[in-house]
């Protein structure tokens, strides 16, 4: 994956915050996690270790989720800022996978775009499009408060990644 990105230097790397199976059994769906601080040490720990074997920074973007775990300590969006400033990645906030999660779960989908640091300019976003269900998939970068080496914040523009 490092030789392949360094080959063709894509502007950036990202994987989904989800899990997909157990014991090697694959079941083709993008699971959320447990929001609890045990898996939050372990993704950090995880996002860390690919991020020192790509030599960059990687995104990490939400899921849509149709189900919750009843151990969890904290919301998604909370989970996801702190699994960023832990392991010191970016964020891809996909907007389309908050409005789903927000029906399925019933909370705010603001709340969501509140609480994630950069969401001002993701709900300026949102606006544009009038309402929630016009938004058919959007999504934007949230870079990590941290400077890193090689970090996307050097190859885009802010303009790039958020309106003004």
């Amino acid at each position: 994956m490092r030789r392949l990105a360094d080959r063709i230097e894509p502007a950036w790397i990202s994987d989904h915050l989800c899990w997909t199976g157990v014991e090697g059994r694959n079941v083709h769906d993008l699971l959320p996690l447990p929001y609890t601080e045990e898996a939050l040490a372990l993704v950090a720990a995880r996002v860390g270790e690919v991020q020192e074997a790509l030599g960059q920074r990687i995104l990490l973007e939400n899921v849509s989720s149709y189900l919750t775990f009843k151990t969890s300590e904290m919301h998604e969006w909370e989970f996801l800022t702190e699994v960023a400033e832990r392991a010191d990645c970016d964020i891809l906030l996909d907007i389309n996978n908050i409005y789903v999660s927000s029906v399925n779960h019933g909370f705010d989908p603001s709340r969501y775009l509140r609480a994630v640091p950069g969401s001002a300019c993701v709900s300026s976003i949102w606006r544009v499009t009038a309402t929630w269900a016009d938004i058919s998939s959007i999504h934007t970068i949230i870079r990590s408060r941290r400077p890193s080496g090689r970090s996307i914040a050097r190859r885009l523009r802010t303009s790039d990644a958020c309106p003004p």
